[in-house]
């Protein structure tokens, strides 16, 4: 049953019930909120990933206010309908704007100790899990528009928590920890020239992300063994590191690209990727006791180097030429 939210209705009940336009400032007030923690983070921290990381986060959550803005410049002149359970909504609305992302966030927001990077991280981690059980109680009680896009940002908001929980793993050291993160770093690389390969335009870009994709695939499953070996208290697997050296295909000649912008735009992340996945399998190649093993995460390191290379060449072609070419 769907109820329709009066004016008139709410001046009796005021206070008690929400429309859908209360509850869209409501988002905006959580993704404000984080915007500026992680703009105030970025400027306090000394690591420089993480710096860099809070930085990306902080653009991101930005993005998530003008979506909503958008939003509500859409529905504040209208009766927007509350789908579901009024009563039962409401109180859950008033539940929410009673916890601390609303309450008491700058107050422990101050108890973070700036020198302790678990501590920025797992503030962080707290706030972005609370956002998405708020986003998750909301979306199926707005209108099939807000919903669509509570649903885009609820997967944004969960990847920031894999994100950050990767930063985590990766600050404790441990091996086994590190082949995890590489593990799924490997799999997120792989979905990320995936949706690059589809937001592409020219068919040289989206067989040169497919290709990408499938590389890191390669990748995931050779990491996957390595860790199965480990918990079997075996030796780490030997790779046949020639297969991961096999060359991406080559391309003779360029082909214009009419998503010049976006496609810029994704080989720049891309090029960062590759940079962190060089970065940790040179820390595992540092930790593993064993020879072969550290030799095989050299190797590993050198081909996310390769891949770094390659994504800044395109990203060269793309600026200046507005084309993808790729080849030896």
């Amino acid at each position: 049953m769907i109820f329709h939210l009066k004016y008139k209705k709410r001046e009796v009940i005021m206070g008690i019930m929400f429309t859908s336009q209360e509850v869209i400032e409501t988002a905006i007030s959580a993704e404000v909120n984080s915007e500026k923690f992680y703009e105030e983070m970025s400027k306090k921290v000394k690591n420089k990933e993480i710096k860099k990381l809070f930085e990306d986060l902080a653009k991101i959550e930005k993005s998530h206010i003008n979506d909503f803005r958008k939003l509500y410049e859409k529905v504040k002149d209208k009766m927007e309908e509350i789908v579901g359970d009024e009563i039962e909504f409401s109180r859950y609305m008033r539940s929410y704007m009673e916890s601390w992302v609303f309450k008491t966030f700058e107050e422990k927001k101050k108890n973070i100790n700036i020198e302790d990077l678990n501590s920025i991280i797992n503030f962080a981690i707290s706030f972005e899990r609370e956002t998405i059980l708020f986003y998750h109680g909301i979306k199926d009680n707005v209108s099939k528009e807000a919903g669509n896009i509570v649903n885009e940002i609820i997967k944004q908001e969960i990847e920031h928590i894999i994100t950050l929980d990767n930063y985590l793993k990766e600050l404790k050291g441990n091996i086994d920890e590190l082949l995890f993160v590489s593990l799924e770093g490997e799999l997120l690389a792989s979905k990320f020239y995936k949706d690059a390969a589809k937001k592409a335009e020219s068919d040289t870009a989206k067989r040169f992300f497919k290709e990408l994709a499938n590389y890191e695939m390669k990748h995931y499953e050779h990491l996957k063994k390595i860790i199965e070996a480990r918990e079997g208290k075996k030796k780490i697997v030997k790779i046949d590191i020639e297969k991961l050296k096999e060359k991406i295909k080559p391309e003779v000649k360029g082909e214009f690209e009419p998503n010049k912008s976006e496609i810029a735009e994704v080989l720049q992340i891309g090029i960062e990727s590759e940079k962190k996945a060089y970065e940790r399998y040179k820390k595992l190649a540092e930790k593993i006791d064993d020879k072969e093993g550290s030799k095989i995460f050299e190797e590993l390191a050198e081909e996310e180097r390769k891949h770094q290379r390659i994504l800044e060449d395109e990203f060269y072609n793309i600026s200046n030429k507005g084309m993808i070419i790729w080849g030896d």
